[in-house]
């Protein structure tokens, strides 16, 4: 025979802090939000390659303490960039980001190989269990339990 079907039952979560085992079943309807990483990433392939995740569909938010000059741009330390895509150019790798300079949006391309220190910022989205479970790249972050929508 062969397996056609696999259920998901429920999810056994460890507090971080106080070592814990929360289980939450298949059925919990509450929210859980993403927990940014409290260490620095290096490079923007470093930042783009666990965030983004193997496809580069995850969007994210991330800062650096440094200045970044980029293209002739230059980005304050903490302001926030907005990652949006990967693209190519002659072989070499990018990461299409947003960025408000001056009030007004633009758009970026960072080298994966640009080094400074990249920070991911906390993501305000709620998740549901089923969309944590099914996304290879939010499986593997640190959540937080909601326990009720902000209004």
């Amino acid at each position: 025979g062969k397996v056609i079907s696999v259920e998901f039952q429920k999810a056994i979560c460890e507090d971080v802090e106080t070592k814990e085992l929360v289980e939450l079943l298949a059925t919990y309807t509450g929210y859980l939000q993403c927990v940014p990483e409290t260490l620095p990433y290096p490079t923007i392939e470093e930042l783009v390659c666990e965030l983004a995740g193997d496809d580069f569909q995850n969007e994210f938010c991330f800062i650096s303490n440094n200045v970044l000059i980029i293209h002739k741009i230059t980005i304050r330390p903490g302001t926030p960039l907005h990652f949006q895509t990967v693209h190519v150019i002659e072989g070499q790798r990018f990461a299409g980001c947003a960025v408000n300079i001056a009030g007004e949006n633009v758009c970026i391309s960072i080298p994966f190989s640009y080094k400074a220190e990249f920070y991911e910022v906390e993501d305000e989205r709620l998740y549901t269990l089923q969309e944590i479970v099914h996304s290879k790249v939010l499986r593997t972050k640190k959540v937080k339990l909601v326990d009720q929508l902000k209004t």
